[in-house]
């Protein structure tokens, strides 16, 4: 009898390099009435978000870098974080944030492989 192992999770992909769509994983999600915030900062001690209302902490999930924050809103489109790596606290944005949404007519051209100048869509 042969023993399978588990299928990783998608966290377990993305922290080991893995996982095909991070867009899925990281970024804002709505989760019912709330908001999700991932990142994945694997040298960050700490992380907040900043919001009008001020400085949003992020949970650590586990010890792979990754960090959560629930938000009663959705965060403006462009948040900044802020990332303290051991004593050295910067302020980025997150790339996850900007989401690529491109339309039914240029998805079916890019899967033609008609779609030209896709750096547009």
């Amino acid at each position: 009898m042969t023993q399978h192992a588990a299928a990783p999770s998608r966290y377990e992909r993305l922290i080991q390099g893995r996982e095909y769509d991070p867009y899925g994983v990281l970024g804002p999600h709505r989760e019912g009435n709330a908001w999700l915030v991932r990142v994945f900062l694997p040298n960050a001690q700490h992380v907040w978000l900043e919001a009008a209302s001020g400085l949003e902490a992020f949970a650590r999930e586990g010890a792979g870098g990754l960090f959560s924050c629930r938000l009663a809103s959705e965060p403006p489109r462009a948040y900044r974080l802020r990332i303290d790596s051991g004593g050295a606290v910067h302020t980025a944005r997150d790339a996850y944030a900007f989401r690529v949404h491109p339309d039914a007519a240029d998805l079916y051209l890019f899967n033609q492989g008609t779609l030209l100048e896709a750096y547009r869509a």
